[in-house]
């Protein structure tokens, strides 16, 4: 897609990223550091970029060396990155949550590491000339680490990371370099970009989708804006991203702050978002960002398109942005994959995850399950994964198994409709997809997060919903009147019979979502047993009024 003044690619790749920089003298990387915005032009990152990679050569550092980096966001963490690629070093990104306290060792035993590249206060209380600040001072010395026998003398070799998924368990995966450049020329493809833009990347860089957004950035000339998690808000006022990736939770934070205005005002607001729903989209925008003003500014101000993924997103969610003149994109990937399929300006179906990025890449197994296949696959397979489970997943080397249940309409649009893994099988022998009915119950405004459970020891399908309103008799009457009603469009056998309310919201601080900022449903199971196994109290069971 190009239109005047879009961006082309300049036929850029992974191995010339720092070249590209000297190139864009115009573009910056803005970043916080001790709570202040500071930046840099990409010239001026290619010049440390450049001196990062003389120190680290000097070092020993060539192509193939494997360079850990467990440390938060920060500008050192891309100029590392940017300068071991350029080398052609194998960057291990390694989680902070994950290990942020893991004694060096063990990662240079399990991952092949020869530096490891951290904090300074890691780095001085660590004592081992092989574990170095970012900033590469001090006496540094490489580890002679053995390399794990499991491929990584492959050429393609890109970088390693790491994926915890729907299970929780840490895997370690092995990045391409030519399913990296595929990936970047399929977003330059499908996505305009103009000079002005900007890009944020606030979730951990050692998450390989954040470090792909950089390579974009430098890839298609545009700003990068840089921050960590904790300081996402103020980043999104103070740096105003034009374009914005984020998982649904974000997007569902300001619904639920809408859904919280005062009732009167709410309902005059929903009357005109049903006014501006059937105006054409330019003019919704221009209109939706003053009568939402409160909205459009907690986003920054100046976003062109915001894109969702790494878990489904609430139907009320997509709405809400649709009607103000947000377009919300769903897109659907793995770190296994890449992206797999997106919605695109233009081409947005809601409710699908949009079309396949690659035309022909995806098919159903005969149990629905979606398999990828392409020529150029974004990794090369598990490192350290159980044979069976890696066979699982990785079929062949350019087949994947990516353990969700789907279904295509007659336009070709993606649509997901479970885990595979998650599927209820009632004791009456019927398989549900949870997820399709904590999306129907999650439709309620008052319902911050559903979770369906069943099959197994449980004899009725049951859900527990936090209200975003606090447990109250009123939300509960209109929770219980939303299940009713789907229960009324489901089979007998495939119906909600009873519900439990919390007031307790599902955050991964208390461990009910996982890295990804999906449900943990083990967690969930285990922080709701006692509620789950009793079967009393009337006011528990699915439409009837509390």
């Amino acid at each position: 897609m190009t239109e005047a003044g879009s961006l082309q690619s300049p036929g850029s790749h992974v191995g010339s990223l720092m070249e590209r920089l000297g190139s864009l003298d115009e573009r910056k990387i803005r970043f916080f550091r001790q709570g202040r915005i500071e930046e840099r032009s990409y010239p001026e990152l290619q010049a440390d970029v450049k001196e990062a990679r003389r120190r680290l050569s000097q070092l020993g550092v060539e192509s193939g060396t494997h360079v850990g980096i467990v440390a938060p966001n920060c500008y050192e963490w891309v100029v590392c990155d940017l300068a071991l690629i350029s080398l052609g070093a194998v960057v291990v990104a390694l989680p902070v949550e994950f290990f942020g306290d893991t004694e060096p060792e063990q990662m240079a035993d399990a991952y092949g590491v020869s530096l490891l590249l951290t904090t300074e206060a890691r780095a001085e209380a660590a004592m081992r000339p092989w574990v170095a600040p970012l900033a590469l001072k001090g006496d540094i010395a490489l580890h002679q680490s053995r390399s794990p026998a499991t491929g990584e003398s492959d050429p393609d070799l890109f970088s390693l990371v790491f994926s915890s998924g729907t299970s929780g368990k840490l895997k370690c995966l092995r990045i391409s370099r030519q399913g990296t450049d595929q990936l970047l020329s399929s977003f330059g493809r499908d996505f305009e970009f103009r000079s002005d833009d900007a890009i944020l990347a606030f979730l951990p860089l050692g998450a390989f989708q954040q470090r792909w957004m950089l390579y974009a950035a430098v890839v298609y000339g545009f700003d990068l804006l840089l921050c960590e998690a904790t300081q996402l808000f103020h980043a999104l006022r103070d740096l105003r991203p034009t374009i914005l990736a984020a998982p649904p939770l974000l997007y569902e934070t300001i619904e639920a702050r809408y859904y919280a205005l005062p009732r009167l005002r709410r309902r005059a607001l929903d009357a005109v978002r049903s006014v501006l729903g059937r105006l054409p989209s330019a003019l919704r925008r221009r209109i939706g960002s003053l009568l939402f003003a409160p909205i459009y500014r907690a986003l920054g101000g100046r976003t062109r398109f915001l894109l969702t993924g790494a878990a489904p997103s609430r139907r009320s969610t997509l709405e809400l942005f649709a009607s103000i003149g947000l377009e919300l994109y769903e897109a659907y990937g793995l770190t296994e994959t890449g992206f797999l399929s997106w919605n695109l300006p233009r081409r947005n179906r809601m409710g699908s995850v949009g079309l396949p990025v690659y035309p022909g890449s995806l098919e159903l197994a005969s149990d629905g399950e979606i398999i990828f296949e392409h020529p150029r696959p974004l990794t090369l397979g598990y490192l350290g994964v159980d044979g069976e489970e890696s066979r699982n997943t990785f079929l062949s080397k350019t087949r994947v198994a990516t353990g969700d249940i789907g279904r295509f309409d007659a336009d070709g649009y993606l649509y997901i409709e479970g885990r595979k893994k998650q599927i209820i099988l009632t004791q009456g022998g019927v398989k549900i997809h949870p997820e399709e009915l904590e999306a129907a119950i999650e439709c309620n405004a008052r319902v911050a997060r559903a979770v369906v459970f069943g099959g197994g020891d449980f004899p009725v399908l049951t859900a527990v919903v936090s209200l975003r309103s606090g447990d109250e008799p009123a939300a509960r009457r209109a929770v219980n009147e939303t299940i009713a009603g789907v229960n009324a469009r489901r089979p007998a056998s495939a119906r909600l019979e009873k519900v439990i309310f919390t007031s307790e919201q599902f955050t991964r601080e208390n461990g009910l979502l996982n890295r990804s900022l999906k449900v943990d449903r083990a967690r969930a199971l285990e922080r709701f047993a006692d509620e789950l196994t009793n079967t009393y109290g009337d006011e528990r069971h699915a439409g009837n009024a509390a």
